[in-house]
Formats: C-alpha cells, sequence, structure tokens
C-alpha cells in the first residue's frame, strides 16, 4: 500500500522547512474554540507533517500525540482528520512508531470503534494506524482483538481486522482460534478472503493447526472467491503444513466444473515447495 506521504510528493509539496512547533501551533489552531479560527490548509498540514516525521523524539511525539488525542475527541470532522493523519502518518513512516504513539493508541482505538462515527474513511484511517505500528504494542493487539469480540463494526471491517491481527501479530494459537471463531461467524464469507491469504503468509513456521483446518474447510467453501484464497494460501504454506491439504488441492485441479484459472493455482499450489 502507498505511504500516506506520496500524495505530498506528488504534489511537490516536500521539501519546505517545517519543525515540531509549527506542527503543534497547527495543532492548537485547529483545537481553538474561537469561531473565527481559520483551520490550516490540509495541504500545508501534510508538508510540515512530513518534513517534521524524520525528526521526531519520544517528547516531541508525546507532545504531539496528546494533541491528535484532542482532536479525536472534537465534534468537528475536519479537526478529527488533523489528529488521524498524523497517527497514520507517524506510524507507516516511523519504524519505532509503536513506541512513539504509544500514548495515543487508546484513543485511536476507541475513536476507530466509535459506533456514531459517519466518516468511514476516517475510520480506516485509524484502524490503518493501528495496522502500521511498528513494533506493535500488546496494548494495540489486545485492542484490536476487542474489536472483533463485539458487533460495533460492519462485517468487512471484521475481515479487515482480524487479516491485520494474522499478519502482524505473533503467533499465538489461543489468539488465532479465537479470531477464527469469530470470522467463521461472518455472514458473508467474502469477508474473510483477506485473513485465508494470510494464513499462508503469516509465517515461514509450520502453521497452527487451527489454521490449516480452517484452510482446509475454506477448499470446501461454495463460493470461489473463498476456494482461490484458500488455494493460494496452502501453496504458500511449507510442505510440512500443507500435507494434508494436497488432496483436495489435486480434486480442484482436475475439476471441470472449477474454472480454467482456479484449477490452474490449484496446479501450481501443488507444484509449490517450501522448506
Amino acid at each position: 500500500m502507498k505511504s500516506v506521504l506520496a500524495l505530498v510528493v506528488s504534489l511537490g509539496l516536500v521539501g519546505c522547512q517545517a519543525n515540531e512547533s509549527q506542527l503543534e501551533r497547527m495543532f492548537h489552531v485547529a483545537l481553538s474554540t474561537d469561531q473565527n479560527r481559520t483551520l490550516p490548509p490540509q495541504t500545508e498540514f501534510f508538508s510540515v507533517l512530513s518534513a517534521t516525521i524524520p525528526t521526531l523524539n519520544q517528547r516531541d511525539a508525546s507532545r504531539l500525540t496528546s494533541l491528535t488525542s484532542r482532536c479525536l475527541r472534537s465534534q468537528d470532522p475536519e479537526v478529527q482528520r488533523f489528529g488521524v493523519l498524523y497517527f497514520l502518518s507517524v506510524s507507516a513512516e516511523r519504524m519505532d512508531s509503536g513506541v512513539l504513539l504509544d500514548s495515543g493508541i487508546a484513543d485511536m482505538l476507541a475513536f476507530a470503534a466509535d459506533p456514531n462515527l459517519k466518516n468511514e474513511e476516517l475510520r480506516a484511517a485509524a484502524l490503518f494506524g493501528i495496522y502500521y505500528l511498528k513494533p506493535m504494542p500488546d496494548k494495540a493487539i489486545k485492542g484490536l482483538v476487542s474489536l472483533i469480540e463485539n458487533d460495533v463494526l460492519s462485517e468487512p471491517w471484521i475481515g479487515s481486522i482480524a487479516a491485520a491481527l494474522v499478519s502482524r501479530a505473533p503467533a499465538d494459537a489461543e489468539m488465532l482460534r479465537m479470531i477464527l471463531t469469530r470470522v467463521k461467524r461472518l455472514e458473508d464469507p467474502q469477508n474473510s478472503v483477506e485473513l485465508i491469504r494470510w494464513l499462508g503468509l503469516a509465517s515461514p513456521k509450520p502453521s497452527h493447526p487451527e489454521a490449516i483446518a480452517f484452510i482446509a474447510e475454506s477448499l470446501e467453501n461454495k463460493d470461489s472467491r473463498i476456494r482461490k484464497a484458500a488455494v493460494e494460501a496452502a501453496g504458500r504454506l511449507p510442505d510440512g503444513s500443507r500435507s494434508s491439504l494436497l488432496y483436495r488441492l489435486g480434486q480442484i485441479a482436475t475439476d471441470k466444473n472449477e474454472s480454467e484459472a482456479l484449477r490452474s493455482d490449484a496446479t501450481a499450489a501443488l507444484k509449490q515447495h517450501h522448506d
């Protein structure tokens, strides 16, 4: 996925001189209760933000993150946007974002889970800000797990969060079992496609039995999109982990009722070899 700041690059906005104090002033203007205030242009905000991110230290990041949390509590979507974009941009760009943004993780999770949030673009940005944290703190993992355990978010978001957990969180049999159990309750199986694909990519080590069983069930699904994702996942698994799936892959590869593309994918999966 392209960096959030790619927009800035494409517009030729990167390069202006900026620092933490400029960004902090922009936040204070956005948060001002003055009815006559003028919000900073989003392009200017991006420009200052892009110049600030590489120089952030823990002290400055904590101060700025506190301001982003205040933005999230605003009733003005444009003010909320400043907070979300700061969090997402730092999360995506900094390899220590999990540390720099630690104090704002709970607020970002709460914002993403707000059932009254009308702007799905902002919800997406908030969730991706959590997904990109490096390293992903335990509080972020636990927060995402709690989101998929309730019915606050729509099914597509449940599937997306489940996939993010499998792809980013450490392998944990108990957590994986909970995630898969929740995904099995989704009314539209299409929302599990992203998760299924990640089950074949999440770890180079032999996969958990629960993951293999889920891929096996998906290979039998009546929805061809689910079967396709399962075939792709099976083809990426280590040889020892996918041995129980080979017979079913062979069936799909020779089934005239399957599409030519799916038969081809199954044949390719059978030929894959992984250590």
